[in-house]
């Protein structure tokens, strides 16, 4: 067995939170993801307990780190991606499979699937039947949980070349994650910011499937319309100098 000895980059701090612990914070309690995509908005593990007690098979993360707990049992053999938003270097996903059982109430029933490391983006393969229970620690930061499966097939229907170009090669946060010439529609759901300022565009069409997109940066460009109804999480948008801009969809 592998314990997880991680060193803490981070002062501790003694703080009072008022924030509630969360939910699913003992594995008998883990959020059970019915389909995929999946999102879990502000996510506090920094207020979570280790009454799971650790004893993981392969990677433990024994009772240091605070956590939470999602279930997902896949239809079919797939990859999926899990982010979190809001990340540190004392970020920790890992996924463990639990050898078929699908009511797991003690953390010694997991067996190590993903890599035992600290990080805040995870692509994995999983199989059909398999129950996998994917856990979270964030120390640091209140995050949103991202769970997608990767899908290479489906293409987002973006019209206007120079934003299509300019997602493509956005590099931070990077949309075009398999680097092809295609936005697919699982890489925007990850997407939390788009800067596209100063790039000759008239059409922001496909903006809609950045479902979980905060922050819009899409001034000095050639924008008549601005459609972002379907982007109910966006809490950011610099649209000036747009001449011709009229009205904006909220």
């Amino acid at each position: 067995m592998k314990q997880i000895y991680l060193v803490c980059a981070f002062l501790c701090t003694t703080f009072i939170s008022f924030a509630q612990v969360p939910s699913n914070d003992e594995i008998q309690n883990a959020v059970n993801i019915t389909s995929l995509p999946f999102t879990d908005y502000n996510v506090q593990t920094q207020n979570a307990t280790t009454a799971s007690g650790g004893g993981m098979n392969g990677c433990n993360l024994g009772t240091t780190y605070s956590r939470v707990y999602y279930k997902y049992q896949s239809p079919i053999n797939q990859t999926i991606r899990v982010k979190l938003t809001e990340e540190s270097n004392n970020s920790i996903i890992m996924v463990y499979d639990s050898n078929f059982n699908t009511n797991v109430t003690s953390d010694s029933q997991l067996y190590q699937v993903s890599s035992c490391e600290f990080n805040s983006d995870l692509t994995i393969s999983i199989q059909s039947v398999q129950t996998y229970y994917i856990v979270i620690s964030n120390p640091d930061n209140e995050t949103n949980v991202l769970i997608s499966s990767i899908d290479d097939t489906n293409i987002v229907n973006i019209p206007d070349p120079n934003f299509k170009n300019a997602l493509l090669n956005q590099t931070y946060p990077v949309i075009n994650t398999n680097g092809d010439n295609e936005i697919q529609v699982s890489e925007p759901f990850f997407a939390n910011e788009i800067y596209v300022s100063y790039q000759d565009i008239s059409d922001l069409t496909g903006v809609e499937a950045f479902t979980n997109l905060e922050q819009l940066y899409c001034d000095d460009n050639n924008l008549t319309s601005l459609n972002v109804t379907q982007n109910a999480n966006l809490i950011g948008l610099i649209a000036s100098n747009n001449e011709s801009l009229g009205n904006i969809d909220l």
